[in-house]
């Protein structure tokens, strides 16, 4: 098992947005109080069962391989022309965005 950290499988908190307007600016308050409560704790579940799954194939005898940071970025490098095609399909503001995102998890 490599520790490539290519896939994260985050849960999202998604309405429509007839349901969104309907709701009162405190409801709407709420509503994003609690999706951000959520996510760290979703974050902490994902890690907690990411780390008991490699403990269990370990324990079936699976060697866990970390990789180091450059052979992360050659990957990133790699697969970048493919990032590139798939991203020009999407909204140019929310691919920054994304970009963004992804750059400031990066440096903590």
């Amino acid at each position: 098992v490599s520790a490539t950290n290519h896939v994260y499988a985050a849960n999202i908190v998604l309405v429509s947005k007839k349901f969104w307007d309907q709701l009162t600016p405190q409801e709407q308050k709420w509503m994003r109080e609690a999706a951000d409560e959520s996510r760290a704790y979703q974050r902490q579940v994902s890690r907690a069962a990411a780390q008991k799954a490699l403990g269990e194939l370990q324990a079936k005898g699976a060697q866990f391989n970390e990789l180091a940071a450059d052979q992360q970025a050659r990957m990133r490098q790699i697969a970048q022309p493919v990032i590139d095609k798939f991203a020009a399909q999407y909204d140019p503001a929310m691919v920054k965005l994304y970009k963004d995102e992804l750059a400031r998890i990066r440096k903590q």
